[in-house]
């Protein structure tokens, strides 16, 4: 088949396929958990839900770095299991759509399928969903800020949603186009 279509255009095909499955693999994996680990599913399960709640404590993660980001700007923020709180202001609501894990899965898939060394793609990894996690906290506090404030004109318009995965994929695409010209260590 190589013969046919040429080395690259196999390697780009292999890369292509590999990035598709993995992604699948991954976000399929956490959806199933997040279902098992969820009151009122067909596959519920209490032991899981209680004592390995991966999802639930992520959240608690985000949330609170979110409120230590509002913090840092000087404003007076807590987190609860769902929720970041500015003391006097507003908050917000954390769902799982909220939690990056397609963006988050989008990444590892690109980097797992890329022809490279394991260390270098465990660096990577490790680096950049580090970065996806620290811009959602940045998100997160920044979200509160801004309403608090009241200076959400624009925001109004345009879901943040939007804005931070443009933002993200952005950076992901920028990243891995360096990843793969062998730019980054």
């Amino acid at each position: 088949m190589e013969e046919y279509i040429g080395k690259e255009t196999m390697v780009m095909v292999w890369f292509v396929l590999k990035s598709v499955v993995y992604f699948a693999g991954l976000y399929g994996i956490i959806h199933l958990y997040i279902g098992i680990t969820s009151p009122g599913g067909r596959v519920y399960s209490p032991f899981l839900s209680e004592h390995l709640d991966l999802a639930g404590g992520f959240r608690r993660f985000l949330l609170w770095g979110g409120s230590l980001f509002a913090r840092m700007l000087g404003y007076p923020a807590t987190y609860s299991d769902y929720h970041m709180h500015i003391t006097g202001g507003s908050s917000v609501k954390m769902v799982y759509s909220c939690m990056g894990y397609g963006i988050m899965s989008v990444y590892s898939a690109l980097i797992l399928a890329w022809p490279s060394a394991w260390k270098r793609k465990i660096l990577h990894l490790t680096g950049g969903l580090i970065m996806i996690i620290l811009l959602n906290v940045i998100r997160i506090g920044g979200l509160a800020v801004v309403y608090t404030e009241g200076h959400y004109g624009f925001f109004r318009f345009i879901d943040h949603h939007d804005i931070f995965n443009i933002v993200v994929y952005t950076c992901i695409l920028i990243y891995f186009y360096f990843y793969t010209r062998g730019k980054v260590a």
